[in-house]
């Protein structure tokens, strides 16, 4: 713990020593030293020459002027001293509150770096890395890309070319289709295969892809393994 959490003196003794702290070092340089430097020096000469003429009468008012400036600066600093300690308090319980709110954050990004560690990774490194392609191609075809990836998710392979014409979700033509499945096969994420002397083109979503397919197209589901590709 830190010095300021060690534990506080009674209200009393702190009182007192706070008192005298900050009350001593004012009235030792204006009132002690110079009620010296008033008395020392005629009583000095009394000492030395009972018949030297001192005006005692003065030096006794002097005192007294003295000793009612103390009173008002005692009183005066007795009023001052519980609000400082207060003050002390207030300060205290912030640093302690501080402390507090420091390890708590302190021990809750431990405990998130300990679950973090713990947790199983969600994909190995090649899914992630092919995870990271197929969000890359997502951003570049964005809602286009979208409706066609989900689109070969559902049906499992669709095929180009010759006298077929494949069945297309509504807004999505041939050649923006085309346009997704030859980006995605060259990076990976599709199989591309001809077919009758490459007029052509079958485009499937690879095995392995599957997982990866359900977690970027289907993020708002809790078990995005259930869509499977439809024989």
């Amino acid at each position: 713990m830190c010095a300021m959490l060690e534990p506080l003196d009674s209200y009393y003794a702190r009182f007192w020593k706070r008192f005298f702290s900050d009350a001593t070092p004012w009235a030792r340089d204006n009132i002690v030293w110079d009620v010296i430097v008033l008395v020392v020096p005629p009583f000095a000469a009394y000492l030395r020459d009972r018949h030297t003429q001192i005006n005692w009468a003065l030096i006794r008012e002097a005192l007294w002027l003295y000793a009612f400036a103390a009173a008002i600066y005692i009183l005066v600093h007795l009023c001052r001293t519980p609000k400082k300690l207060d003050l002390e308090r207030d300060a205290r319980e912030i640093a302690f509150l501080d402390d507090i709110l420091g390890r708590d954050q302190m021990i809750k990004e431990r405990e998130e770096t300990i679950r973090t560690l713990r947790e199983k990774p969600k994909r190995s490194a090649a899914e992630q890395h092919d995870y990271d392609k197929l969000k890359k191609a997502l951003g570049m075809f964005k809602e286009t890309g979208l409706i066609a990836l989900r689109y070969i998710r559902s049906v499992g392979s669709i095929t180009f070319g010759g006298a077929y014409s494949p069945t297309l979700p509504s807004g999505l033509t041939p050649e923006k289709a085309l346009w997704v499945y030859r980006h995605c096969a060259s990076e990976g994420l599709l199989n591309c295969t001809a077919n009758f002397g490459k007029t052509q083109e079958i485009f499937a979503v690879l095995p392995k892809m599957d997982k990866i397919f359900n977690d970027v197209l289907f993020p708002e589901l809790e078990r995005p393994e259930n869509h499977t590709p439809h024989p």
